[in-house]
C-alpha cells in the first residue's frame, strides 16, 4: 500500500511540473505562418511565410511572395526578441531594435501584431495575422 501511496504522489508531482513548464513557456514560442495584412488573407504562396520563435530568445524568419507566377524565398534573417510584458516584444535585428503589439486569441493559435513606425511625420500602422499549423 506505500509503494502506491508513493508512486501516486511521485506521478501527480511529475504531473504538475510538466504543466507547470508548459505554462511558463511564452505564447509567441513556436512557429506561426502569415494569414493576413490589414484585414485581407494573403496568396497561398504568402501563407508560406513563416516565423519561428524560440524558447532562448532567437527567432528565424521565410517572407515568400509570388513573382511570375513562381512562389519565392524574398527574404530570411535570424534575429533576438524579448518579451517586454504587456503584449509588447522586442526585436533586435543587425543592431536595430523594434517593438511590435502583440496579442493572442483562438485558444493560442492565433497571433495578431501591429507595428506602428514614424515616416515623414506620419504613424504608419501594420496588422499582420499570423496562424500556427
Amino acid at each position: 500500500m506505500k509503494k502506491i501511496l508513493v508512486l501516486t504522489i511521485a506521478m501527480f508531482s511529475l504531473l504538475a511540473c510538466s504543466s507547470e513548464d508548459e505554462n511558463n513557456l511564452d505564447p509567441i514560442v513556436g512557429t506561426w505562418y502569415k494569414f493576413s495584412e490589414e484585414g485581407i488573407e494573403v496568396s497561398e504562396c504568402e501563407k508560406k511565410t513563416s516565423v519561428t520563435f524560440n524558447e532562448n530568445g532567437t527567432f528565424n524568419s521565410t517572407s515568400y511572395e509570388s513573382i511570375e507566377n513562381k512562389c519565392v524565398i524574398e527574404d530570411e534573417f535570424s534575429a533576438t526578441w524579448t518579451n517586454k510584458g504587456n503584449g509588447i516584444y522586442s526585436r533586435i535585428h543587425n543592431g536595430e531594435s523594434s517593438n511590435t503589439s502583440i496579442t493572442f486569441s483562438d485558444n493560442g493559435n492565433t497571433m495578431t501584431s501591429v507595428y506602428k513606425q514614424e515616416y515623414n511625420g506620419e504613424t504608419l500602422t501594420d496588422i499582420t495575422v499570423f496562424k500556427r499549423k
